[in-house]
């Protein structure tokens, strides 16, 4: 079975450059896998969050795939799965 386990994690790996396989430390016939998605934050906020007097601050909504930020008065909020979205900024 170990090696079995072995064969699939390298599988695994390989076939995306985001994912990240280990065997799971407290169960080694169980396996971990995380996965990363790599995203550019849109101009517009980047560039009102460099402008920032106050404070700035960010995150995400995992769930729903959106990011958040925050700079001074203004939200941005933006589905971070999208190449160019659509910036939502509330007051």
């Amino acid at each position: 079975a170990q090696g079995l386990i072995a064969q699939t994690l390298k599988k695994l790996s390989e076939e995306d450059d985001h994912r990240h396989v280990q065997a799971a430390e407290w169960d080694p016939r169980s396996v971990e896998l995380n996965t990363a998605l790599k995203t550019r934050i849109p101009d517009s906020v980047e560039q009102r969050c460099r402008q920032a007097r106050i404070r700035g601050n960010c995150g995400l909504f995992a769930q729903t795939h959106h990011a958040w930020a925050s700079a001074d008065e203004l939200l941005h909020i933006w589905d971070y799965q999208k190449e160019n979205p659509k910036v939502l900024v509330l007051p």
